[in-house]
């Protein structure tokens, strides 16, 4: 008893210990990141003037009117096709339910899918592990951020901005095979909405969840821009990013644009601009874009539930990065030095083409298997009698 008691004593000291330790990690991480805002006010007050212009014009235009629609789409109760639920289980081990949140997710951009993965999770629609596997590769960027932002305004060409985003729906989906499940479940069809649908119920609701959701995006989006400004602005963070560049030997505008773009995305994409190598800027914006920024990942929790696990989460989104920048390096080569542009998206297009062509024919073949064996066990008499004879014989 009295080993027992000892023992009970010293595993609650440990822990105790290790709370305390926690405590003072995280105090002495806020002071630090404290200091930035308190010793550059002015830069800090520049940079969320900046951040507000930024939310106003392009985050609430860009994302509003696909948070409404996704909303509504939801609570519809619409379905994808039965071919297109069925590929996207066996490809990713997952539910049916999940192929509208990367659906949305590709054409809305950060952080609809991570939206769309908590409502379904909140509509009993998603288990706790279907949500978080579905999280690790169902938050991407859409193709207006591509080709408005990264191709137009970046890299000077729509072109450009198309390869990137094909890039991106490649490593989502490598992403997504990666880091599914070893074993694929077996789910049942995802049921209809049995309650009628109401658009003069449906459409308030959605307008007032998306309002609530885009503030919370813009606030992360101004906090992140004026937090920034204050580090650019501080000599010793400068004088870091110099000597990393010595290290590494890169030169120091890219050093300065990852580290931005590590934290928030638009930023560093903006820093890349000013580099000569269009091939390096084409790889590096891939990697970003793929990777969020931290600003983006903060933006998705404030979207979760509360019982979603993120575990897998930041490394799905690093790997995910990597294997963008990856693809897009000799594609950035083929595109600006080779000038073989309508080969570029050849490569990129076979690799989901390829699983998903798999995954259809796969499908088809089971499908008309079971329609052929139904129908060889099916009597001759029973089959006069038309679909009422075959309900009855099921």
């Amino acid at each position: 008893m009295h080993v027992r008691q000892n023992n009970y004593a010293l595993s609650y000291t440990l822990s105790g210990d290790r709370v305390k330790r926690k405590k003072v990690f995280h105090s002495i991480f806020l002071i630090f990141l404290s200091v930035p805002v308190f010793l550059c006010g002015k830069a800090a007050s520049k940079g969320i003037v900046a951040g507000i212009r930024v939310a106003g014009a392009t985050v609430i235009p860009a994302l509003f009117p696909y948070f409404v629609l996704s909303n509504l789409f939801l609570q519809s109760g619409m379905n994808f096709p039965k071919v297109l639920r069925q590929s996207f289980r066996r490809l990713f081990h997952t539910t049916e339910a999940g192929l509208s949140a990367f659906v949305f997710s590709l054409i809305g951009g950060y952080p609809l899918g991570a939206k769309t993965v908590s409502e379904l999770y909140s509509e009993k629609k998603l288990t706790a592990q279907d949500a978080a596997s579905l999280l690790r590769f169902c938050n991407n960027t859409g193709p207006a951020f591509f080709l408005g932002v990264a191709g137009g305004k970046i890299l000077g060409s729509t072109f450009a901005g198309a390869a990137l985003y094909c890039i991106h729906i490649a490593s989502a989906m490598l992403c997504g095979i990666l880091f599914r499940p070893k074993q694929a479940r077996q789910y049942s069809l995802t049921r209809e909405n049995t309650m009628p649908f109401s658009f003069a119920r449906a459409f308030p609701q959605s307008v007032l969840r998306a309002s609530t959701s885009i503030l919370n995006i813009s606030a992360f989006v101004i906090l992140f821009s004026g937090y920034q400004a204050a580090m650019d602005s501080l000599h010793f963070v400068k004088q870091a990013k110099i000597v990393l560049s010595g290290q590494l030997r890169f030169p120091v505008p890219v050093i300065d644009a990852i580290c931005s773009g590590v934290l928030e995305m638009t930023s560093g994409l903006v820093k890349l601009k000013s580099l000569t190598n269009k091939s390096l800027v084409f790889a590096l914006a891939s990697f970003l874009i793929s990777w969020g920024g931290m600003c983006v990942h903060f933006q998705t929790l404030s979207q979760l539930n509360g019982d979603i696990s993120t575990k897998g989460y930041y490394a799905a989104k690093l790997f995910q990065g990597v294997f963008a920048f990856i693809m897009a390096l000799p594609i950035g080569e083929m595109m600006y030095h080779h000038r073989l542009q309508p080969i570029c998206l050849l490569p990129l297009t076979l690799i989901p083409g390829m699983f998903l062509f798999r995954c259809f024919v796969g499908n088809s073949q089971a499908i008309a298997g079971k329609h052929i064996a139904f129908h060889k066990n099916i009597p001759k008499n029973s089959r006069k009698g038309g679909r009422n004879s075959e309900k009855n014989l099921v």
